[in-house]
């Protein structure tokens, strides 16, 4: 546990927040203080013993608290004043560090992680903006059976070809559900990266901020239908129609968040993988000099004619 921690940052409105805890009894006593707003009185209390309980569980399971530790004897060289954080443990060693808006991908982390469980603590803080985004799921639709099959199968209406993609920022998560049923198999694959899942939805949510982006697209019914669900930490979700075409997909901002989501489930599923063909075609040691490929073959096309047109 700790006995003291503090944490200060630049919040979503631009004015710096610092919450400073401390432990006494098992019950986290607290101070709310805005440095550069007068206005705003500090707040302190002390939480009942669930809050409490609450609030020191999320900061072990987030693993804070063991960064911290870490951190005392070999402290980052990472300075700025976007951020601070200051902390005594138990056993009365000190750490005061601070680091500029991007700094280390360790550090950010930190930073990111504290942010979040005292903006859903104390709310006051505001730490994050209510707009950030926070997942997006993407769901695909295909009736590829025969018409004389789906006669056949009035009483079960879930055959169509589906897939579901979810992109979480809470579990740093990537999960992708496949259920072809002219085939009957059925996929399901998840990956926890949070670096990559941070940045998509970052980058995402930059994107994505125009109204003519979240309009429903019906101009290519003949297309497999794509719904895209945008998910915000203020609680609002927004739901978008689109085809499975040039046509339907219609803004570049949809072609190419398709088009990354597909080379991004490529390189979680066969890089360093089964069939990544660098390790029969180079040493270990030249790897991750190589870009990664994949060679397929279809039809009558002859695989190894193929893999040289690929090298």
């Amino acid at each position: 546990m700790f006995a003291n921690l503090e944490f200060c940052m630049v919040n979503s409105m631009g004015a710096k927040a610092s919450v400073r805890l401390s432990v006494n009894e098992g019950l986290v006593e607290y101070e709310i203080v805005f440095p550069d707003d007068r206005r705003r009185r500090p707040r302190s209390g002390c939480l009942g013993g669930g809050d409490s309980e609450q609030l020191l569980d999320r900061l072990v399971r987030s693993g804070v608290l063991d960064i911290l530790r870490s951190l005392i004897d070999v402290e980052p060289d990472e300075h700025g004043d976007y951020w601070s954080i200051s902390f005594l443990d138990m056993e009365g060693r000190q750490l005061s560090i601070s680091g500029p808006e991007k700094g280390s991908l360790l550090m950010a982390s930190v930073v990111d992680d504290l942010a979040e469980v005292l903006d859903d603590q104390f709310h006051v803080t505001r730490y994050i903006r209510p707009k950030r985004l926070e997942s997006i799921e993407v769901d695909f639709a295909f009736n590829e059976l025969p018409p004389e099959m789906i006669e056949s199968l009035n009483a079960y209406p879930n055959c169509d070809h589906t897939e579901l993609l979810r992109i979480e920022r809470k579990g740093r998560s990537i999960r992708f559900r496949r259920f072809f049923p002219l085939g009957c198999c059925r996929l399901d694959t998840e990956c926890r990266c949070e670096r990559e899942v941070k940045a998509f939805l970052d980058q995402t949510g930059n994107v994505f901020d125009e109204e003519y982006l979240f309009e429903d697209v019906d101009d290519d019914p003949d297309s497999p239908g794509m719904t895209f669900v945008f998910e915000y930490r203020d609680g609002t979700v927004r739901r978008v129609r689109r085809s499975l075409s040039i046509v339907g997909l219609r803004d570049d901002e949809y072609l190419e968040m398709v088009d990354f989501l597909f080379g991004m489930l490529m390189r979680i599923t066969f890089r360093r993988g089964l069939f990544d063909k660098r390790y029969i075609l180079f040493p270990d040691r030249d790897m991750d000099d190589v870009p990664y490929f994949s060679v397929y073959s279809d039809g009558d096309v002859d695989l190894e004619d193929e893999e040289e047109g690929q090298t």
